[in-house]
């Protein structure tokens, strides 16, 4: 698998506009709309706010606070929910990422230390609610239904499996292979997700089990 092929996809992949990148597959695109009304939820419903409100910002620098805070003290944790193993380049470029918006979380809370009262409450209101966004104190992602861990999963491993996954048998053994049979269920379980994302991958002619 190539490097940059792989970066490239995942840039794409976890991008706010996936859903709608007409170069994605469309089971990733499909999985992205999933993750956006479960995992992401919160997000979508700060961020599609006027950038000017103040709960929204202080939203976005509570976030940014939390999610550096989970990548740093939590990366095994995180890595066996994704069931992938973070390469030096993907952390490097998650710490970038993140970076930012500890910048941005840094520059706000500077600003609105010289507010008025109000200004301030509306600001750490939403801060709070970003710092609780994605994951709980405990590090379990918030409002992940039974299929969360899959659709990151396939995510993390997208390229691969357009390129080498042909049937959904073989999607269902390799989630097996390396997520353990406890956490990814029964064939059946599997199949209906894959039908529900749309993941069809056999060629014209062969039926995609």
């Amino acid at each position: 698998m190539n490097p940059d092929e792989k970066r490239a996809f995942l840039e794409k992949a976890f991008s706010s506009n996936a859903e709608n990148d007409v170069q994605l597959p469309e089971w990733v695109k499909a999985i992205r709309k999933k993750i956006n009304k479960s995992v992401f939820k919160e997000f979508e419903q700060y961020l599609d706010t006027d950038p000017q409100n103040l709960i929204s910002r202080g939203f976005i620098s509570g976030a940014g606070k939390h999610l550096k805070k989970i990548l740093t003290e939590k990366r095994l944790e995180l890595e066996s929910l994704i069931g992938h193993k973070l390469t030096d380049d993907e952390l490097s470029e998650l710490e970038d990422e993140l970076s930012e918006l500890d910048q941005f979380s840094s520059e706000e809370t500077a600003k609105i230390e010289d507010s008025n009262q109000t200004d301030w409450v509306n600001f750490y209101k939403g801060f709070l609610l970003g710092g609780q966004s994605v994951f709980s104190d405990e590090g379990q992602i918030k409002h992940e239904s039974l299929d969360t861990t899959l659709s990151l999963f396939m995510l993390m491993n997208g390229v691969y499996i357009e390129e080498n996954i042909k049937t959904r048998k073989a999607c269902y053994d390799y989630l097996i292979e390396h997520l353990g049979e406890n956490r990814v269920g029964s064939y059946e379980r599997v199949e209906k997700f894959l039908q529900r994302i749309g993941f069809c991958p056999a060629k014209p002619g062969r039926p995609p089990l």
